[in-house]
């Protein structure tokens, strides 16, 4: 038997310990068993594989014959439509009556919420210009009512042919 020194053995374990660890083996790699095929593709940069299909538009729909298409020197300019009346229509003033008649109403009903409200609340802060504007405009939009419905029962009542002389 051969025996190592007992001075031997600490340098032994020393050197063990200092040498890198065996590497592990890698497995083998196996062929495989069919043949693949190479995409023609495959050597292409990135750009030059995508295709992007935007087909979602398409109309499906056979070509109009240049006889059919409309000319502007045929048929002339397209004029623009007027509304009959615009704001002095019938319907439209009798459409804002309500949209008045609450914008008078609720106003001056902002107006004395702000009234009370604490002396520390923030919408205090904007002074006493702001209750006092929501009165005067709501005394507007009132007015306005008025004078719109005044306006559109005159506008509905019928006209009563002149009385013929005797």
């Amino acid at each position: 038997m051969s025996e190592k020194p007992q001075d031997q053995r600490p340098a032994d374990e020393l050197r063990s310990m200092s040498e890198p660890p065996p590497k592990p083996q890698s497995p083998r790699k196996q062929r495989p068993l069919a043949p693949t095929q190479r995409d023609p593709d495959a050597d292409a940069p990135p750009e030059s594989r995508l295709q992007i299909v935007d087909d979602d538009d398409a109309v499906l729909i056979p070509e109009l014959a240049p006889e059919r298409l409309a000319s502007a020197s045929r048929y002339g300019a397209a004029r623009p439509t007027s509304r009959a009346g615009g704001t002095r229509s019938l319907f439209f003033r009798r459409t804002m009556i309500p949209i008045l008649l609450t914008c008078g109403l609720i106003f001056p009903a902002l107006a004395a919420m702000w009234l009370s409200t604490d002396r520390d609340h923030v919408v205090r802060r904007t002074g006493p210009w702001l209750p006092v504007a929501l009165v005067a405009l709501g005394a507007v939009f009132l007015l306005l009512a008025v004078i719109n419905m005044a306006q559109v029962k005159h506008l509905m009542t019928p006209k009563r042919p002149p009385a013929a002389p005797r």
